[in-house]
């Protein structure tokens, strides 16, 4: 993962991982040459390189690039949703809001601080990914079991 400032952090959901591990086959299959697909996603061929290898991290930018030019379907990616700003921070105070949870309890569900729990749930920008998406996978939970609860009483 890339730690240089201003480059949003990439969460590595099943989808995405897997467009990863397959990003050199998938150029070999398409015919298409590295310095080309480094000159498309904005990088050298080197680090292009790194990427299809494994030893670096693509930023959300780039992946999508990479995506576009191969043609790889990542519209179920928590990082697709993401980088379209399909997970407004509204939702994540919203969801928050309808499941009675602070910003101290998913602190210490998600195990981050309540600061940066809080600007998950005001701004996305500014904020890991990884942050994000512990507070969606708690709020996920909770909808999950608000669910079971619903089914179980309708059945009494």
């Amino acid at each position: 993962m890339s730690g240089k400032r201003g480059v949003r952090k990439i969460v590595l959901d099943e989808i995405t991982q897997k467009f990863l591990s397959e990003l050199r086959q998938e150029r070999k299959r398409l015919n298409i040459r590295g310095k080309y697909a480094a000159e498309y996603c904005g990088c050298c061929e080197r680090v292009l390189l790194q990427y299809e290898i494994g030893r670096a991290c693509p930023s959300l930018e780039v992946l999508m690039k990479l995506s576009e030019l191969y043609g790889y379907d990542l519209s179920e990616s928590f990082n697709y949703k993401y980088y379209h700003r399909r997970i407004a921070p509204s939702e994540i105070y919203r969801l928050r809001k309808r499941y009675g949870l602070s910003y101290e309890e998913l602190s210490r569900l998600t195990g981050y601080g309540c600061s940066t729990v809080h600007r998950a749930s005001t701004t996305v920008y500014g904020v890991s990914l990884e942050c994000v998406y512990a507070v969606l996978c708690i709020l996920e939970r909770e909808k999950e079991s608000e669910r079971i609860r619903r089914k179980v009483c309708r059945k009494r």
